[in-house]
């Protein structure tokens, strides 16, 4: 499954989850941190 695959379906459960992106030697590296838990 791919990341953003993931993270949407973490979202759609109501995870809140925070991407940023930075350049790591040229190329551009995504980093995603959990905000809230999605619902049980």
């Amino acid at each position: 499954m791919a990341v953003n695959a993931c993270i949407a379906e973490l979202r759609q459960h109501g995870a809140e989850i925070n991407c940023r992106a930075e350049f790591v030697k040229g190329k551009r590296r995504f980093y995603y941190t959990m905000i809230k838990e999605p619902k049980a």
